[in-house]
């Protein structure tokens, strides 16, 4: 079994007087930016223990990323609101008229368009708080285990499943 760990650099910000770490590696690599809030950590290392990777953002770059975030997840927000409505609108129609075609494939269309309205409605709950955040001047590190080119850490996992960027930059790393 095949086992290593990256030791992924994260910045340290303050909002209302908690502290938080924001993954400073990843972030330029997501296909979706929106996914920026999710490697935000409440305690992270001081020193790395395995391979360091490079800071590819600022920390003034991340707040200038959180605070124009905002406004594009509430639009891709909204949007995905009324695509849905839209959609079970027209399908609950066709259930009462009878037409029971294709009701699996309207239930993975809308299972699908639920789970992106969460991701983003979850996003959108956590740059509410970070755009207001504080740079305190701390880099500290991630330790990352992967084990059999895949990340034990639940969030980095996630990641891997659903980011095409995340996934590329990750398979570059391990590789």
């Amino acid at each position: 079994m095949s086992r290593r760990i990256l030791s992924v650099p994260h910045h340290m910000f303050e909002v209302e007087g908690r502290v938080f770490w924001v993954d400073a590696h990843f972030p330029p690599y997501l296909s979706e930016k929106f996914r920026v809030s999710a490697p935000i950590r409440a305690e992270v290392g001081e020193r790395p223990e395995g391979e360091v990777l490079s800071v590819a953002i600022s920390p003034q770059e991340l707040l200038e990323l959180f605070r124009s975030l905002r406004k594009s997840v509430e639009e891709d927000l909204r949007s995905v609101r009324s695509e849905r409505a839209k959609k079970m609108g027209r399908w609950s129609l066709a259930r009462i008229l009878l037409i029971p075609r294709g009701h699996s494939r309207k239930i993975a269309e809308d299972e699908a368009l639920a789970k992106r309205e969460r991701e983003l409605r979850m996003s959108l709950e956590i740059l509410k708080k970070v755009s207001k955040s504080r740079y305190l001047g701390k880099t500290g590190y991630l330790d990352l285990t992967i084990e059999e080119q895949h990340p034990a850490d639940p969030v980095y996992s996630e990641l891997l499943e659903v980011d095409e960027g995340f996934k590329k930059r990750f398979l570059e790393l391990i590789q």
